[in-house]
């Protein structure tokens, strides 16, 4: 388990210029829906860059922040990345958590998302395997809501790590351990193993940290996590060879959303005037 901190930059700026052109998560009232019908092998990295790499000017961390544009009604279902095991059946994924500008149908705003999409990666694990997770919160400070009072309320909106949704492994480090806080700036790499007996199936990750994984997951910060069923796994061949289509649906319901921005002192945005355009003046379904 490892865990790497940069130099905090200056305090990040409290308002952002939305793209004209932004998105939403596709069907009315921010629904996102994605799904691939045939996949794209994505190798996994091995390398592993310093911090600079990581929050420099040239890194994974940029200050120069995607579009995820889904305001448009009939736009085809996006896929997202497939990140599959290495021949060692290790799987590698260095995982940025930025801000993405959205333009949905009926409006835009900022959100915090992973790699730049919504939702993030399909991380693909194979029973007896393991996967490497290096998570780099490219956040910025403030830290927002803190202090004694923090704890049962909705804090540190910057701050994050990650839970794996459903799997049977360990919740303690360096695996599934929700306790941890990746600050604004900070990285810290999982290691998760898999037993050789592990049930294949359909699982997710998701943000866990108590206090603003309500914002974080809210605002669409998930992915789909697929154990692999073995070659010689007994299942019909009429299912095996079924072509294969991922679905993810989110939801962002906007009163938890501006409740838990509010209380936890949210700079990015408030889901009401800052950062925030209803761009669909016909409905009420925002």
């Amino acid at each position: 388990s490892q865990s790497k901190v940069a130099a905090k930059p200056e305090e990040h700026q409290r308002t952002m210029k939305l793209s004209s052109s932004l998105p939403f998560l596709l069907a009315a009232w921010g629904l996102s829906t994605s799904a691939s019908a045939e996949e794209e092998a994505s190798p996994s990295s091995s390398s592993t860059p310093s911090d600079d790499d990581h929050f420099g000017p040239d890194g994974l961390c940029s200050d120069t922040y995607p579009t995820l544009d889904l305001h448009k009604a009939f736009q085809p279902l996006n896929k997202p990345p497939q990140i599959r095991p290495g021949r060692d059946g290790v799987t590698r994924l260095k995982l940025p958590f930025n801000l993405v500008n959205y333009n949905g149908p009926s409006y835009s705003t900022i959100l915090r998302a992973y790699n730049g999409f919504a939702p993030g990666p399909t991380i693909h694990v194979e029973p007896g395997g393991s996967f490497e997770l290096e998570l780099i919160n490219c956040l910025h400070l403030p830290l927002g809501f803190d202090g004694e009072e923090a704890h049962n309320r909705y804090h540190h909106p910057n701050s994050t790590n990650m839970h794996t949704h459903g799997p049977h492994i360990t919740g303690e480090s360096p695996g599934d351990n929700v306790f941890l806080n990746i600050g604004p700036q900070e990285s810290h790499t999982y290691t998760y193993e898999f037993d050789e007996n592990h049930m294949p199936g359909t699982f997710w990750y998701h943000p866990h940290l108590h206090g603003s994984s309500a914002l974080q997951v809210g605002q669409g910060a998930a992915g789909m996590i697929v154990i692999d069923h073995p070659k010689d796994y007994d299942i019909p061949d009429n299912i095996k060879n079924m072509p294969e289509i991922q679905m993810v649906f989110q939801h962002m319901g906007l009163e938890t959303l501006r409740d838990s921005s509010r209380v936890s002192e949210d700079g990015i945005t408030n889901w009401v005037d800052l950062n925030f355009d209803i761009t669909n003046t016909t409905t009420d379904l925002t």
